[in-house]
This record gives structure tokens, sequence and C-alpha cells, in this order.
């Protein structure tokens, strides 16, 4: 017999609709260093982190999370003129620290009306790794 699938965000409403978890004083954050092909790295964090492991190594993984403009520009200044970025250490809460040898990469860059900026990084999911 095969083990059923929830939907994450309506698991996650029906708990806080019985009273079964409460919502955290404060956003999760996700830590990240980055390192460029050039050599120069990045540490940096996401806000209320949203970590998409993909299911085929063929597709890929995405993180996504709220980031300072100034984080932004230093990730983007980080992934000037390479083929791909090393993802060490992207800890989310709930998740183990996994690592995402090269090829990782800013997919989207939405900014907010508070001028903060939603950033999704992509990688292959064949290349992700644990991180030591």
């Amino acid at each position: 017999m095969a083990s059923p699938e929830f939907d994450r965000a309506a698991v996650v409403a029906w708990l806080l609709a019985h009273g079964k978890i409460a919502v955290p004083p404060e956003a999760p954050s996700a830590a990240l260093v980055v390192a460029g092909a050039g050599g120069g790295m990045c540490r940096f964090r996401l806000e209320d982190p949203h970590l998409l492991l993909a299911d085929d190594a063929e597709d890929e993984d995405r993180l996504s999370g709220w980031s300072t403009v100034e984080d932004a520009d230093a990730l983007a200044a980080l992934s000037v003129g390479t083929f791909g970025l090393t993802v060490k250490h992207p800890a989310a809460p709930g998740t183990p620290p996994l690592a995402a040898l090269g090829e990782a990469r800013v997919i989207d860059r939405f900014r907010s009306g508070s001028g903060d900026l939603r950033l999704t990084l992509a990688w292959p999911a064949g290349l992700r790794g644990t991180a030591a």
C-alpha cells in the first residue's frame, strides 16, 4: 500500500485552524554560503525560505526567500562571468544541510513594495549533495 501524499500548504492551514501548531513569532531564515567559480565567497540569509527538492535528478532544486538588496547585489557580483555558483550549506529550518556544486544560478528576482527582493536560486537536482 502506498503512503498518501498531502499538499504542504493545506496541511499547515489545517494544523493552524485546529490549534495543533502556532505561527512562529518571526519568520524562519536560511543561511547560505555561496562561492563563485573565481573563488569569491559570500555568506547571506534568505528570510521566509522555501526549499523545493526535485523528485527527479533531471529536474531542478529551487530555494527562494527574501533578501536584502545588499545581499542580492553581492550575489549578483559573485556570479558575474561564471558558469555557475556553488551553494554550500543552504541550511533551512527542517531540512538537512545540502550542497550544490556548481551550476547554481539566480533564476528570479522580485522586488517588493518595501524594497526587499525575493530571490530564487536553482541548480540541477543531480548535483545535490550533503554539506560537510
